[in-house]
């Protein structure tokens, strides 16, 4: 299964406290294996993309986006996320 997702963030968009994640339509198979995926960050402000990783777990349906060294990503860094900015990756695994 191939998951691609897009955000584009509004001025009525909230986040959570925590890691950046969306959910996938199936689990992931228990095969060992993260499953690793691109990712990117668009600053409006700034004009810039980050780039990151997205990656799930064996038998998760959440998948996280991470940054250097594997730290997940939030709603304030690497980038603090505002109006217009966007998030989006692309993710591909085997269903469960």
């Amino acid at each position: 299964i191939t998951v691609n997702v897009r955000l584009d963030v509004g001025s009525t968009t909230s986040f959570g406290a925590g890691a950046l994640s969306f959910t996938v339509p199936f689990a992931a198979a228990n095969d060992s294996l993260q499953k690793i995926g691109a990712a990117r960050i668009f600053d409006s402000s700034a004009g810039q993309f980050t780039i990151l990783a997205s990656e799930l777990e064996a038998t998760a349906t959440d998948a996280t986006f991470q940054f250097t060294g594997g730290t997940n990503a939030t709603s304030a860094s690497p980038v603090a996320l505002a109006t217009s900015d966007i998030v989006s990756a692309q993710i591909t695994y085997t269903k469960a």
